[in-house]
């Protein structure tokens, strides 16, 4: 038997996820990142705080030069959250409660940019 839950993703969420990977959890092996365009609200801010929420869009690429990435949007980030707690029960926990770590959002990026946990 299988149960399916619908749960809400928020670009918010996305964006918390995406800065804890950037800010530290996905340091060792992103290179290169092309920001594609998009309104910017707040200049200040690093353009990964509100690219999700402006709709905009990125390229990320390691920096080995050994996997090639996808340009990367707000239904990618859903679709790879999605794809990685099906491939990760376990980190179902996590992500309902609101305790997602620098792990966590590392492996949402790996599986945003590859489709798949490329470094472990």
């Amino acid at each position: 038997m299988e149960i399916t839950v619908k749960v809400p993703v928020s670009k918010a969420t996305l964006r918390d996820l995406l800065v804890c990977a950037l800010e530290g959890g996905s340091n060792y092996w992103v290179g290169p990142i092309t920001v594609g365009s998009f309104e910017r609200s707040y200049p200040r801010l690093n353009w990964y705080e509100e690219v999700f929420e402006k709709n905009g869009t990125f390229l990320l690429e390691d920096q080995f030069g050994d996997s090639q990435a996808e340009m990367i949007d707000y239904e990618r980030g859903v679709n790879a959250l999605e794809h990685m707690l099906k491939e990760c029960p376990h980190l179902i926990d996590d992500y309902l409660s609101d305790n997602m770590d620098a792990d966590f959002a590392d492996l949402w990026l790996q599986y945003a940019c590859y489709g798949k946990c490329v470094y472990s």
